[in-house]
C-alpha cells in the first residue's frame, strides 16, 4: 500500500490565441509567486507515511514544481500525541511515530518562508471488502474487451453519509491516473454491491482494489480533480480552477487521513 498519493500541480494561466492578425504578437507571461503546493496522507495501516511539499511554477518552468526541503513540519491529534516531522527526501517529510486510528482528528502544521499554513482532517472508519468478483465483457463501443472487477462492500457507518476513494491496480501498479481518482459516496445505497470499475484485466492479471475512508473536505477536493483530469477542454467544459483546499492561507492541495483496506483477485 502506498503511503504518499500523487501529487498533481494545478497552475492555470490564461493563454489568448489571437486570430486573424498578420503582424505576429508576442505574448508576455510574468513571473508567479511561487504557492505551496501540500501532498499528505495518513492512514490507519503501519507507518510510515509521508508529507510531501513542493511549489508551483511558472509557465514557461518545467511541469512538476520544485521540493520544499526547508520547511518545519508537524503532525499531532486530538489525544495530543505529536511529532515534529524528518525530511527523508526530496520534499518529503516522513511521519513514523503516530499511527492513524479511527474517530481521531489530525492536524498538520507548515512553517515555510515565514508563514504559517494548517490543516485538520477526522480519520473516519471504512467498512469491510466482502469480495471482488469479475465478469469478461466483448470489445463494444463502450467497453474494451477484458475482465471488468466488482466491489461488494459494508457500509463504513450506517448512521450517516460516508465518501470513498478507491484505487485500482494491475499487476500493483495504478492502471491509469483516472484509476486512482475514484470517488463516491453511500448517501442513496445501504451499501456499496457490484459497483463495477471501468478498467479492463487481462486473464492472469491481479487486480487489487484499496478503499480509502475520506472526509466531505477531501471527497470534494477528489470530486473537482476528477472533473478537472477528464476535462476535454470543450466548448461546454467547465472553465479549469484549483480544486478546493483544505490547507489554510493559500496553499494548494490537501492533507488526508483515511482508514483504509485492500482486497485482491486473480483473473483465471
Amino acid at each position: 500500500m502506498k503511503k504518499s498519493l500523487f501529487n498533481i500541480l494545478l497552475v492555470f494561466p490564461l493563454i489568448c490565441a489571437l486570430y486573424g492578425c498578420e503582424e505576429t504578437t508576442e505574448l508576455k507571461i510574468g513571473k508567479n509567486v511561487p504557492v505551496l503546493v501540500v501532498d499528505g496522507l495518513i492512514t490507519d495501516d503501519a507507518p510510515p507515511y509521508f508529507i510531501k511539499l513542493s511549489t508551483t511554477t511558472d509557465f514557461n518552468d518545467e511541469l512538476n514544481g520544485k521540493a520544499v526541503n526547508d520547511a518545519q513540519v508537524r503532525l499531532s491529534d486530538n489525544t495530543g500525541q505529536e511529532e515534529t516531522l524528518v525530511l527523508d527526501g526530496e520534499g518529503l517529510y516522513k511521519i513514523s511515530e503516530i499511527n492513524g486510528i479511527p474517530g481521531r482528528t489530525y492536524f498538520l502544521e507548515i512553517n515555510w518562508q515565514g508563514k504559517t499554513y494548517t490543516s485538520s482532517d477526522l480519520l473516519h472508519p471504512v467498512g469491510d471488502i466482502d469480495s471482488l468478483n469479475y465478469r469478461f465483457r466483448e470489445e463494444s463501443i463502450i467497453y474494451d474487451e477484458g475482465y471488468f472487477v466488482s466491489y461488494f462492500g459494508e457500509k463504513s457507518n450506517p448512521e450517516s453519509i460516508n465518501y470513498y476513494r478507491w484505487i485500482i491496480s494491475k499487476n500493483n501498479e495504478p492502471q491509469t491516473l483516472r484509476s486512482e481518482l475514484i470517488v463516491d459516496s453511500d448517501e442513496f445505497v445501504n451499501g456499496l454491491r457490484g459497483l463495477e470499475f471501468d478498467f479492463p484485466f487481462n486473464l492472469n492479471d491481479t487486480a487489487s482494489v484499496a478503499v480509502y475512508s475520506l472526509s466531505k473536505p477531501v471527497f470534494d477536493y477528489y470530486s473537482a480533480l476528477f472533473l478537472l483530469v477528464n476535462n476535454d477542454g470543450g466548448v461546454f467544459s467547465v472553465s479549469p480552477e484549483n480544486p478546493p483546499s483544505n490547507i489554510t492561507n493559500g496553499a494548494l492541495g490537501f492533507f488526508q487521513a483515511s482508514s483504509v483496506k485492500s482486497d485482491t483477485v486473480i483473473i483465471k
